[in-house]
């Protein structure tokens, strides 16, 4: 019985070893290349993203210091480790949306487009220092969604307009004496099938300080989530 019980026991421990094997094996090459680069970098804190298998936040010093221009500098970054977040062409995919300048560093946000569509929630935050040296990236990307999707873009089926009326008809309100919302495309990564969406902002007072974010689904129109935010 007790050997029995040991057979059993190494047969597991095998299978385990194997597994991992494989893992290391079907890895990408171009993301090894990716972080043992980083690695040679003065990486002081990396926090990683199981989900996305993408880093969430990375702090140290990842550039030298440098003259050029906050998003320049950014952009050298994503390039050199574009196979770490999976993105194809970062000049062409990571949008900057918005710029803080301090005395002492400089914030530049970036929005991870996906066919010139926002993908939601994909966003990184970069702080650069006074000498241009990179110090904390911070945010989501979900990796190679153009593989995932077969570099087809989706097309809606329901205009703008449209989802709006069926984000308003979903909660009950049939007439726009509330402020007009606002809709935007966006690509849903964590959604399997048509991951392409509308996400409509209602703000059903003046007085309140939240908004209500509808989900539509871009071919049906059915409301798929919603969710309350301040703002």
């Amino acid at each position: 019985m007790f050997r029995r019980l040991v057979y059993m026991i190494l047969i597991v421990i095998s299978m385990l070893v194997a597994s991992s094997q494989t893992f290391a094996i079907e890895k990408p090459s171009k993301m090894q290349k990716a972080l043992q680069k980083l690695e040679k970098s003065r990486v002081a804190q990396l926090k990683w993203n199981e989900e996305t298998d993408t880093p969430n936040l990375l702090t140290g010093s990842f550039s030298r210091p440098s003259n050029h221009s906050p998003a320049w500098i950014a952009y050298e970054f994503l390039n050199k480790y574009k196979a770490l977040y999976g993105l194809q062409n970062p000049v062409r995919d990571m949008k900057v949306i918005k710029v803080e300048y301090n005395p002492d560093r400089t914030f530049i946000h970036f929005q991870h487009l996906l066919f010139q569509i926002p993908v939601w929630g994909d966003k990184l935050i970069f702080e650069i220092g006074k000498d241009g040296v990179i110090r904390r990236v911070e945010g989501t990307i979900y990796p190679d969604l153009e593989k995932i999707h077969f570099n087809r873009p989706m097309h809606a089926a329901i205009s703008e307009k449209q989802a709006v009326s069926k984000a308003l008809a979903s909660i009950g309100i049939h007439n726009l004496r509330i402020t007009m919302p606002d809709c935007q495309a966006y690509y849903l990564p964590t959604r399997k099938g048509t991951p392409l969406i509308y996400v409509v902002k209602v703000r059903l007072s003046e007085q309140e300080n939240s908004v209500k974010l509808l989900f539509i689904h871009s071919l049906t129109g059915k409301t798929i989530d919603e969710k309350v935010v301040s703002g």
